[in-house]
């Protein structure tokens, strides 16, 4: 069977291997080192988003805009926010959505208090 009529049958199949010779024949013409830094490149773009994406998933409260830079509150903060006398805020600060510092230190999300209080 000739290539044209092989290239007939398989179809799909065939207009990829011609892709993959085109892409085979171009790329004849790299040198190694220029693939070695694409591959490198590549990876190493690769592992930034990875690394990316854990960290956001890690420390969810980074993620905000300039405008809400007051939104991470200390207990003081947070018991004002809440409208709480401080002494009444530490009563409940173990339910409360916190975020610790330090083994005795923690930080208050405005955003997780507001959904953690719609709750109540």
């Amino acid at each position: 069977m000739s290539e044209e009529a092989t290239g007939r049958a398989l179809g799909p199949l065939s207009e990829t291997v011609r892709e993959l010779d085109e892409a085979r024949r171009t790329l004849e013409g790299v040198e190694a080192a220029t693939l070695e830094e694409m591959v490198a490149d590549r990876l190493a773009r690769e592992a930034a988003r990875i690394a990316e994406k854990r960290i956001r998933a890690m420390f969810p409260f980074i993620e905000q805009k300039p405008s809400e830079a007051k939104e991470v509150m200390d207990a003081r903060e947070a018991a004002v926010f809440l409208r709480l006398p401080y002494s009444s805020f530490r009563e409940i600060a173990p339910m409360v959505p916190r975020h610790a510092v330090t083994p005795q230190r923690f930080v208050y999300v405005r955003s997780e208090l507001l959904a953690w209080l719609l709750e109540q």
